[in-house]
């Protein structure tokens, strides 16, 4: 399963496609009531599809029939979202718009607007968007506000001039170039940020030759920043490239690195009407350990793009994906630091009922809008 999803809803008419199957989240809600009032709930969820299809086939509205019985073709995978039935008066209010693709690079939201989606989809009541996290499988966290990073993504190519291994003198050696402006760089946060502010600073590559005994003429360092306030972020900014720089010179290097940026995400705020308005429904709907008020946490989303720059109110939460039982003893024995995170090889979230508290929390956040 992917770590994240993200769903607006509103006043549309359009009934929403997901996996080719019409959804409306009332449909849902009631398929997990009914699921949980039979002990054959695997059974019976399969009937109920079965039944679903069935009726689409004899109303020639079936995953593979489009209107006027023409071929249905796929929907882009950046937009599982809605098609208006042609030639119909029918009309789906509160539909799931859109599941938005890489997040991970920082360019799936903003993709998603270039590519036209204020002009394709009428301006939802609420954008809604959810991600696994460490956390008791099935725990819901939010907050009012900041809650996720600012981050921002840098490489740095330092220059040197290469030479063989057995002849130091002859080079500038970009590897001690390199090792040397990543030390210092440690000291933005330690010696540079008040302990009453945040940030932080993480060099997660540094590339440099290819053999060892020979002194490349280049190293590549590529780093990440996240921070919780603008003046923060800009003065870390400034100081990454002083200090390279300053490394550079300090070295003899032939010419000045070459800082690029790799990505950017912007701060997630939620809207704070909002935020209270799923928080009340996750209560409702699930038990009151199960709900819980987060910090804002260093993590970045692109998510927070769809509502500045669409003016929506949006609500992001996490949903914890550890298994109960291991993060409980990680908890009782203070190592909750060293269950393995996202982006951690040993991060595996269990499936149930992680994936069942994502599926139930969405539909539940967009039944606050729905239902109102």
């Amino acid at each position: 399963a992917h770590e994240e999803s993200k769903h607006v809803t509103g006043d549309f008419t359009h009934p929403a496609r997901c996996g080719w199957r019409e959804v409306d989240a009332r449909t849902v809600i009631q398929h997990r009531k009914d699921s949980k009032s039979n002990d054959s709930r695997g059974d019976n969820h399969r009937n109920r599809l079965r039944r679903d299809d069935e009726e689409q086939n004899r109303s020639g509205s079936g995953p593979n029939q489009g209107e006027g019985n023409e071929e249905r073709q796929p929907l882009p995978i950046d937009y599982i979202g809605s098609k208006k039935r042609q030639g119909t008066s029918d009309t789906h209010e509160g539909q799931c718009k859109h599941v938005q693709p890489a997040e991970e690079t920082g360019e799936g939201a903003q993709a998603m607007i270039d590519d036209g989606l204020f002009k394709r989809f009428p301006k939802p009541d609420a954008i809604l968007g959810q991600h696994v996290m460490v956390g008791p499988s099935g725990l819901l966290s939010s907050r009012s506000g900041v809650i996720t990073s600012a981050g921002d993504s840098l490489q740095i190519r330092m220059f040197g001039r290469g030479a063989h291994g057995s002849m130091p003198q002859a080079s500038i050696d970009p590897v001690v170039m390199a090792a040397s402006t990543v030390i210092r760089l440690q000291t933005i946060v330690s010696r540079e940020i008040a302990a009453t502010d945040s940030a932080v600073v993480t060099v997660g590559s540094l590339q440099a030759g290819t053999k060892e005994n020979v002194i490349p003429d280049e190293a590549i360092i590529k780093l990440n920043v996240r921070t919780f306030d603008e003046a923060v972020r800009s003065h870390v900014l400034s100081a990454i490239e002083r200090i390279v720089n300053a490394e550079a010179a300090a070295s003899g290097a032939p010419r000045k690195p070459e800082i690029t940026v790799l990505d950017r995400y912007a701060l997630v705020k939620n809207d704070a009407e909002a935020t209270k308005r799923v928080a009340g429904a996750f209560r409702e709907f699930f038990p009151a350990e199960r709900v819980r008020e987060t910090q804002p946490t260093t993590a970045s989303e692109d998510f927070g793009c769809f509502g500045s720059e669409w003016h929506v109110p949006s609500v992001f939460w996490f949903v914890g994906g550890t298994d109960p039982e291991v993060y409980s003893k990680a908890k009782a024995a203070g190592k909750v630091g060293e269950i393995p995170t996202n982006h951690n090889p040993g991060f595996a979230p269990v499936i149930n009922p992680t994936l069942e508290a994502g599926v139930e929390a969405m539909v539940v956040a967009a039944q606050a809008w729905l239902s109102a």
